[in-house]
Formats: structure tokens, sequence, C-alpha cells
């Protein structure tokens, strides 16, 4: 497929999942309905080797004992679901029941060896190594969200945007009750740990009177857990973040009612980021029209990079995109974030491992540009826990004997080399101490070999 054909069939993929929410996946679309791509990385074993070896000589050693939660600015944060068994036992988990190889919703199986028994379901996969049952968590089960927090702290990440999707939030039932355990969970763990955490609202999936429902999750659930000592602040206000507003998408969100909530937020004393379309200053693609002073209204900007690009070569043509967005948000005094992802996975729709992660080469050619960047005021990860379409960072399959059989999944290895599972939580933790030192990660990046 030519260049001008694939830049003309450019559209929003809304990929659904169990729930009714939808993937945030943009990419050109082929004949077929399948992803575009320029083409895939080309990285020798030998190269990815070496990375992933200087990579984890440096593990350990940029642990943060308690994170400054008074600015935003220079801190890595990533997204946290914690959404699994939101509303049954295996919500996001599978589609109809309990796990196995005919039935599952997930990319990756999650290393198991340290949540707590009680927390734990077992599943009718089988590990591939030792043919034991394979067991999940159930997120709001005690001690869940402590552990990822511990994480957190112990390889360096500063914290999360703890995502809370506005949907879910307007009547009563188990998904809020799930929603704000949760909340209550991570405000516990981010005081234990030294971590930071803010909101985020989701608008997917939202009515009609999504704003008014956000101010209402505001008034009766969030706003009390914005004086707690580890919520994130910037210049003494609660930040909050919102995403979906600007998106084709995303129709419910017009640009009057946007503008009118950004401004209500910021009456409460709020630091409103918004994240969104990643064409947002260029418009097109993901991008509705008329939203120009609706952007120009957040305290900070973070447009949403999954999908946007699906290797080190499209990354770099988007170079461009990313800085011009800087400069502009810090021409208007306004903050900027820019959005790295490890990779990508869905196999729902044939995407198995889709988006490669290359032994960390996708995730770091990300991490050593937004380094370099002028113009960035705080960097996000997408995501901690997304192991639904195989972007998360924390501990994970590292090989095919700690996964599942009958199913492909994504492992830390699944490219060629060997990677321990919590190989791209040591990333994490690289980059946050960077980012506070101004410095361009240790190893140095690998070369494509064209």
């Amino acid at each position: 497929m030519s260049s001008a054909v694939v830049a003309a069939s450019l559209l929003i993929l809304s990929l659904g999942d169990n729930t009714g929410s939808s993937a945030h996946f943009w990419c050109p679309k082929t004949e077929d309905g399948l992803c575009e791509t320029s083409g895939e990385d080309v990285f020798s074993l030998g190269e990815m080797r070496d990375f992933v070896n200087r990579t984890q000589s440096l593990a350990g050693t940029f642990v943060n004992q308690l994170v400054d939660p008074s600015t935003i600015k220079n801190k890595v944060l990533a997204g946290y679901q914690g959404w699994d068994g939101a509303r049954s036992t295996w919500d996001h988990w599978s589609d109809h029941g309990v796990p196995g190889p005919t039935d599952y919703h997930f990319e990756m199986v999650p290393q198991m060896g340290e949540y707590p028994s009680g927390a734990l379901h077992n599943t009718n996969f089988k590990y591939n190594g030792n043919g034991k049952t394979v067991p999940l968590y159930e997120n709001v089960a005690e001690g869940v969200v402590d552990l990822h927090f511990n994480w957190m702290k112990t390889y360096g990440l500063d914290g999360v945007l703890l995502q809370r999707f506005i949907s879910e939030c307007v009547n009563p039932g188990k998904a809020l009750t799930q929603r704000n355990k949760i909340l209550e969970q991570v405000d516990a763990a981010a005081a234990k740990h030294g971590r930071v955490y803010a909101m985020m609202w989701d608008m997917s999936g939202g009515s009609a009177q999504w704003d008014t429902d956000i101010k209402n999750d505001w008034k009766n659930y969030v706003k009390k857990y914005t004086s707690s000592k580890q919520y994130l602040k910037e210049n003494g206000k609660p930040v909050v973040c919102i995403f979906g507003i600007g998106l084709t998408d995303r129709q419910q969100a017009k640009p009057s009612m946007s503008l009118a909530l950004i401004r209500w937020l910021q009456a409460q004393g709020l630091y409103v980021i918004g994240s969104g379309p990643y064409y947002w200053r260029t418009d097109g693609h993901d991008s509705a029209s008329g939203f120009d002073a609706v952007h120009a209204a957040f305290d900070a900007i973070m447009p949403w990079a999954v999908g946007r690009y699906n290797n080190v070569n499209d990354f770099q043509k988007k170079v461009p995109q990313i800085q011009g967005d800087a400069k502009l948000t810090s021409s208007r005094n306004q903050g900027y974030a820019p959005i790295a992802y490890a990779g990508y996975s869905y196999h729902d729709s044939n995407k198995i491992n889709f988006i490669k992660r290359n032994a960390g080469q996708f995730f770091k050619a990300q991490i050593d540009t937004f380094l370099a960047m002028k113009g960035t005021t705080f960097y996000y990860i997408a995501m901690f826990d997304e192991v639904q379409e195989g972007t998360a960072i924390y501990k994970f399959a590292a090989n095919e004997a700690e996964s599942a059989k009958g199913a492909e999944f994504v492992t830390a290895s699944i490219d060629g080399v060997e990677c321990p599972g919590d190989f791209y939580l040591t990333m994490a933790g690289q980059y946050a101490a960077a980012a506070k030192n101004g410095q361009t990660l240790a190893p140095t990046p690998a070369q494509i070999v064209v």
C-alpha cells in the first residue's frame, strides 16, 4: 500500500473490551481492516542482548525512598487501571467466566508469586513449565494495590495517575464500590510507600451528561482525597486529568461544555491536565475540530500516543510533532507530558505482539527522546498494569515456561532475547531517576540496523 493510500485511510479504531469501554488505539487501516505499519525495526540479537545486560547492571540503583508530592515537574507517572475483577471475579480477565484457552481477555500472564494468597483465583490455564494451575488476582482484594505500590518504590517509579471511568461512577453498584475501594487503597499505599498519585477521569462510555457526572464524582468521592499526604499537587493545586476531550470518537464532549468543565474544575482550585488527541495542535486524524480554546485552557497537555506509531522508525518521524507540541505549550505557560509505551498486543483483533518491544528498544527510543527534549514538564507511561492491551510494565511472564499453555501470550522474552519479568519496571525506574537528574539514561541506545 502506498503512503498516500495509508494517509488517506487514517482512522480511530475503537477496540471494545468485555466491559464496553474501548481501547485507545489508533492506526492506519489496510483494506482487510488490519493496521498498516511501515515495516519492523531490525535489531540484532546481540544488540538487544547487550542492551538488556547493561540495563540490568543498573537495576536497583535508582530507588526513591520518598517522592515529593508538591510538584508534578520531572515526575515519571504510569497509568494504573486497578480494574481486574471490577464487576465480577473475572472482569477484564475473560469475557464469559473462568479464563482458559478458549475464553480469556488478557495478553500477558502476570508473575503471581508475590501476590497474597487471599487475592488469587484459579483459572483453567496451566503453566507451560510445571503444569500447575495459573492463578490470577482480584485487584480490590487486600494487599494487591499495596504490592503494586511496593514495586513502584522498589524500582523507583514516582507514582501513578489512577484511572477512573466516569461511566462506572454514575450509579451505585459493584463497579463504583470497587472504584472507590481502589481509590482508598491507592491513597493508603501511596502514603505507605512514599509514592504519589492523582486522579485521571476517563470519559469513555460516558453519557451526554459526562461533565455533570465528573463534577458529582469530584464532590462526592474524589475531593476528600486531594488533601492526603501523597496526593500530587502543582503550585499547591491538586492535580486531576481528563482523558477523551477533543477525540473524534468522544462526540459527547462538545467544545463549549468541555471548556466550561475545565473552568469549573480550575475554580475548585485544581490543576487540570487534558489527555486526548495526538494531533490536538495540528488537527485531523484523531482530533475533532473546534477545540483550540479547550486545549489552550488546560493547565497541561498529555497527547495520547498508544498506537500512533508502531516502531522506532515510525516514532522518529513523529518527533517533530512532539517538539512542536512542547514548543507551543511552553510559549503559553502550559505543562506538557509526552507518553511512552512499551509495546502493544490485542489478540481479539489478531494483533498479537503487534507493536514489538524488541527487548526494550522501542520503549528506550521514546524515553531517550523525551529526556533530551526541551519543554517537557513531566512524563507518562502507558500503562502500569494494562495486560488487557499488552502495554503493561509491571512483572509478567519472563518466558514461555512462566506463561500459560493453550494460548499465545506476550512474554518479556518474546522477541528472541531473554529478559527478566521485571525488566520494564527496571527501565521505568531508571527513566524516573534520569528525569530528576536532567540526564539521558546510562545505557546508550542501540543502533538500528538498516
